[in-house]
């Protein structure tokens, strides 16, 4: 499935036949009875998205939070129940996630 966001259309990684959660700036799916869970992964994520549009204003965040149940999952990119990320622009994404880290760390220095 194609979103359309900022002008232009990007893949949900996963998810994209489950429950939508409108109001907030990036895509949110849930599977059936995990509502309550994408609200607050969904709010925890708002925040850090808001923090990192404000810190990194030369780019906006495009990302998008999947709460899926077991059966929902199609397990092709990673394991049922951990965090990941999907590079489908093509991009080094784990590089720029690492020099955004750097850069933005009070411990360069170090």
């Amino acid at each position: 499935m194609f979103v359309t966001r900022g002008g232009y259309a990007r893949r949900v990684a996963v998810g994209s036949e489950l429950a939508r959660l409108d109001g907030y700036p990036f895509e949110v799916r849930y599977s059936n009875g995990a509502l309550v869970r994408a609200t607050v992964a969904a709010d925890v994520a708002s925040d850090a998205y808001v923090y990192f549009s404000r810190l990194f204003s030369a780019v906006e965040p495009d990302i998008a939070v999947i709460v899926a149940a077991e059966v929902d999952w199609p397990g092709v990119n990673s394991p049922y129940g951990l965090a990941f990320f999907n590079d489908v622009a093509g991009t080094d994404a784990r590089r720029g996630l690492q020099h955004a880290r750097r850069t933005a760390s009070p411990l360069r220095g170090f």
